[in-house]
């Protein structure tokens, strides 16, 4: 039988947690009132001639009744759904199908992001034990320091990296409930996170979850208990992390899939190793 999870009660106080949030969803237009009250977006290098132009063709596609799996205006044709670069099945992209310009969803896609990217690292410190401050000083540095900031024009890196606390917080929590409908649910920030990256952050995502069950597992071998129950213990957090890894993937087969099949076919799947090649696209 499956157990039911523990409920579990907002914490007192939670409603001072709201200044927080409504700062880091209306920073953006404090830092950038030039793209929301002027006629201007972001442009340069791949942003501009790859992620923007490709995000508005498979909105286009969307739009006209299309699933847009192909791209014919490059080459002879090439894959776009299979393009893992473009996201077209990230839900954020769906900003690109409002009735407003496409520059002005372009700027409101990156904004968004930003203001997650914070969000989500305040929900990590958070559900460490850390305090408001500290939490929110957590929040502005990832989600409007160097690092995002710079890989605007790497959109696709950007998009990426900013699932990365929730998926965090997701996995911790999941250890700490030990149940395995917590671990499943686990996996949805995960396949968000698949779906909105370039595929060399999902694998370094995946390293880093495999080293914070190391160091659970770890922390479990040096407790004075019996042997029979550490190593129960520890079997359950790479169980839970397994599970939660399985539903990540699952959730993003209809993305992950095509792209693992497109790397196949990349001008570097032949001369590289296999490590290498999964982050080849045509």
């Amino acid at each position: 039988m499956i157990k039911a999870l523990p409920k579990y009660s907002l914490p007192a106080g939670w409603r001072n947690d709201l200044a927080p949030l409504l700062l880091f969803l209306f920073l953006p237009l404090l830092c950038f009132p030039e793209l929301f009250l002027q006629q201007r977006t972001l442009y340069r290098a791949d942003l501009t001639w790859i992620h923007y132009p490709l995000r508005v063709l498979a909105a286009e596609q969307w739009k006209s009744g299309q699933v847009p799996l192909w791209n014919p205006y490059i080459l002879s044709g090439s894959p776009l759904l299979a393009d893992a670069q473009i996201g077209v099945l990230q839900p954020l992209n769906a900003l690109f199908l409002l009735p407003i310009p496409p520059y002005r969803a372009l700027s409101l896609f990156v904004a968004l992001n930003l203001s997650l990217a914070a969000t989500f690292t305040y929900i990590l410190a958070r559900s460490l034990g850390i305090g408001r401050v500290g939490a929110t000083v957590g929040g502005l540095s990832f989600g409007f320091g160097g690092f995002l900031m710079a890989q605007i024009t790497n959109l696709n890196v950007m998009t990426g990296a900013v699932w990365l606390p929730l998926v965090l917080a997701a996995f911790a929590w999941a250890l700490r409930a030990r149940r395995r409908a917590a671990a499943l649910l686990a996996g949805l920030p995960l396949a968000l996170h698949i779906l909105a990256a370039q595929p060399q952050i999902p694998f370094y995502t995946a390293l880093l979850l495999v080293a914070y069950a190391l160091y659970q597992t770890l922390r479990i071998a040096l407790r004075p208990s019996p042997d029979t129950h550490r190593l129960r213990e520890g079997a359950r957090v790479w169980g839970l992390l397994f599970l939660g890894v399985t539903s990540g993937l699952m959730l993003a087969a209809p993305q992950f899939l095509p792209t693992w099949e497109l790397q196949g076919l990349s001008v570097r799947a032949a001369g590289v190793g296999a490590g290498q090649s999964i982050f080849s696209i045509p």
